[in-house]
């Protein structure tokens, strides 16, 4: 049985005794894990088909939340995305429950995968009027930025930027403001905070979520208040998050 499977069983096992009446929606947000980064790759989508006789057309039509949102006929939001960070989720939560209104979110499901920060930077451009994905990599004790990757985006108006373009076209600019005016320690820290206040946003609003972290970056900060929550937080046969429960459970 593949790890995937494995997972998503674990998942519905954690869910079913939940009153699903009560919910029409699984909100979820987070990155390739969520997302189903690498099963776009074409040569991916071949092997797929050859040895499980799959198509394939959208990579989250075949990730947890889809198989989740499918099992208790519910509708689902997906925004996750290959690279996003904490940052991106929190933004985009917000949007989300501004959009639908307080009424709609009380009969949302929030499924939370919470990145680290340190690598992923929501950030701004306004020569194409929308967020991007910077993926950043540190060495020599986080002091020294090894590689820049932005990540394709579709901008509100519907207009889809490739990587390859979006990199040739602003990774100087990104890179001299990253070395210039970007602290990686300060920007976590700050990520925390914002991270820790959309999650006490929906426990005061009693909105139904679970949430799974990568380590103990934002527990270790404010660890009263994630003691609290802790009923909050997915944990599948011990690991707390998708890629440890596949990396070790499975081996």
């Amino acid at each position: 049985m593949s790890p995937f499977l494995l997972f998503l069983i674990n998942i519905l096992f954690i869910f079913k005794n939940m009153k699903w009446k009560n919910f029409d929606t699984v909100y979820t947000n987070g990155s390739s894990l969520t997302a189903g980064g690498g099963i776009n790759n074409n040569d991916n989508k071949k092997e797929y088909k050859r040895k499980y006789d799959i198509d394939i057309d959208n990579e989250k039509d075949v990730t947890y939340p889809k198989y989740i949102a499918d099992y208790f006929g519910c509708n689902l939001v997906h925004e996750a995305l290959s690279g996003g960070g904490p940052s991106r989720l929190v933004r985009m939560v917000y949007e989300y429950i501004k959009n639908v209104g307080m009424v709609s979110s009380n009969r949302t499901l929030f499924i939370l995968e919470i990145p680290e920060p340190i690598h992923r930077i929501d950030m701004y451009f306004e020569k194409i009027e929308s967020y991007v994905i910077v993926n950043v990599r540190y060495d020599n004790d986080n002091s020294e930025i090894t590689s820049i990757q932005i990540q394709e985006t579709t901008v509100p108006s519907g207009k889809f930027y490739d990587s390859d373009f979006l990199n040739r076209e602003f990774k100087s600019e990104v890179l001299n403001y990253l070395q210039k005016y970007h602290n990686p320690i300060v920007y976590t820290e700050k990520v925390v905070g914002e991270v820790t206040g959309l999650l006490s946003f929906l426990e005061e609003n009693k909105f139904e979520y679970y949430y799974t972290f990568e380590n103990t970056t934002y527990k270790n900060l404010f660890p009263t208040f994630y003691k609290s929550i802790s009923h909050r937080e997915l944990k599948v046969e011990g690991f707390p998050s998708i890629n440890k429960f596949c990396r070790c459970a499975c081996i």
